[in-house]
């Protein structure tokens, strides 16, 4: 039977803080496998709380176990970035150096003062690297103004609003395409070159006639298409197509933070190398995060590791406990053994003296024998029988029996006046079934040995 492990789910949630009518409200969005997306919009902070909103997206979806991830964005006219074109592929860690070397020489500022991140692009002659960085200070306001839910990921929002046009619009837009988008709060103006240009204007609570006309002016071009979208104007015009949608449209961008690149993972369109480039940027300190948790991944494997040694360790003490347990009992098994059997040495040794004493002790003359044998035919025995006869060193035993009371009283008679015997004992005398009389005598015959029969 093959088990396969049960993983949590991940969903992206997005969050989109914005102040409308004076009041503080929030976009949520999230998905599921199949892009079905979901939404709570213009909530107030008190709402849900973080655990009430895990709970109700968990109830939505249906799945087991989740892993939910709260994004946000931030507006790109808070974000420094550079462009890069490197000659060679770059690995994680070649991208990371090259960060590093590129905002400490160029930022104005310390670079622990700042969160950044980059995306790494394949491109034919290399490697198109983009450097973000935001300072600290205005990461955290922005994360403050999605409370009291604890955001995991901060996108740029520019790049959010290019996920949200392409989800709704499922396309393949010319690459020079003008997105146009405004909300309460900020508008913006996303045209994409090529594949490592792009071009972004953000103007606060402009319209969209006014963002194009400022976009068209800077760049001096008037782009052949470009679609816009506004909760706030409903209007079309000469210039763009009106996108309408009943999602929130900045949240929704949020949460489809990396959605490509995973369905790109899955279809298996490209190979390693596409793999290792990484095209999500989180403007969060995740690296910390990562760093804490791949060192609580090894405490954890270190304290299995000794808890196994541990284990291993009392499981060997208490084998040897065991095994020198035993060993000594064999010993002293083996001792006892040894003692019974030189017990049994000696008894047999003892034994087989008194048996050769013995045999010289009953050994009979053959005159004596032949007076025993004389003296038994004498025996007045008529019509009873003589069972058993044993002759021993200086006494005899017989058994048997008579069949009347005359010819029992003739036996003990005769017994009884035969000289060389001086003491007989009757030890046994019934009476059976068929009137038989059944005796047993004991007999002392001479005295020292066969004196008395001389």
């Amino acid at each position: 039977m093959k088990f396969v492990k049960n993983r949590a789910k991940e969903v992206n949630v997005g969050i989109y803080g914005i102040v409308r009518d004076g009041k503080q409200q929030l976009d949520v969005v999230w998905l599921d496998e199949r892009d079905k997306v979901y939404q709570e919009k213009q909530l107030l902070p008190a709402a849900y709380s973080q655990y009430e909103m895990i709970n109700l997206i968990h109830k939505s979806l249906g799945y087991e176990r989740l892993n939910a991830k709260f994004i946000s964005v931030i507006p790109p006219h808070h974000i420094w970035s550079r462009s890069l074109f490197l000659p060679t592929i770059l690995t994680h860690q070649e991208c990371e150096q090259q960060c590093a070397y590129t905002l400490q020489n160029e930022l104005p500022v310390p670079l622990d003062s700042v969160f950044y991140d980059y995306s790494a692009t394949e491109v034919a002659e290399g490697t198109y690297l983009k450097i973000y960085a935001v300072m600290q200070k205005v990461a955290q306001e922005q994360v403050a103004g999605c409370a009291p839910y604890h955001i995991n990921i901060l996108d740029n929002a520019a790049l959010a609003v290019k996920r949200a046009f392409n989800f709704i619009m499922p396309e393949d837009f010319p690459e020079d395409t003008l997105f146009l988008y405004r909300d309460e709060s900020i508008s913006l103006a996303i045209q994409t070159k090529t594949e490592i240009e792009q071009r972004i204007l953000q103007l606060n609570q402009t319209g969209l006639s006014d963002l194009y006309t400022v976009f068209c002016r800077r760049y001096n071009e008037q782009p052949a298409h470009c679609y816009a979208y506004s909760n706030i104007e409903r209007r079309d015009s000469p210039h763009w197509r009106l996108v309408e949608t009943p999602y929130p449209f900045m949240a929704l961008g949020a949460a489809l933070w990396s959605a490509e690149e995973r369905k790109k993972r899955k279809a298996k369109k490209r190979r390693s190398l596409f793999i290792e480039m990484k095209n999500w940027i989180n403007l969060l300190p995740w690296r910390q995060q990562l760093i804490a948790q791949k060192n609580r991944k090894f405490i954890y494997k270190i304290s299995l590791f000794f808890t196994a040694l541990l284990i291993l360790g009392m499981g060997i003490s208490l084998f040897h406990g065991n095994l020198t347990r035993q060993l000594s009992e064999k010993q002293q098994q083996f001792y006892r053994q040894q003692d019974e059997f030189a017990k049994l040495t000696r008894q047999v040794s003892q034994l087989r003296r008194s048996y050769e004493q013995t045999e010289e002790q009953n050994l009979i003359s053959s005159d004596s024998v032949s007076l025993f044998l004389s003296w038994l035919a004498r025996l007045p025995l008529n019509e009873g029988e003589l069972t058993e006869f044993l002759l021993q060193q200086n006494s005899i035993h017989l058994h048997g029996y008579a069949e009347n009371q005359q010819e029992f009283d003739s036996i003990h008679q005769y017994i009884v006046q035969t000289e060389w015997i001086y003491e007989s004992k009757l030890t046994h005398f019934s009476t059976s079934a068929k009137g038989l009389l059944a005796f047993s005598f004991a007999i002392e015959w001479g005295r020292n040995g066969k004196a008395s029969m001389d």
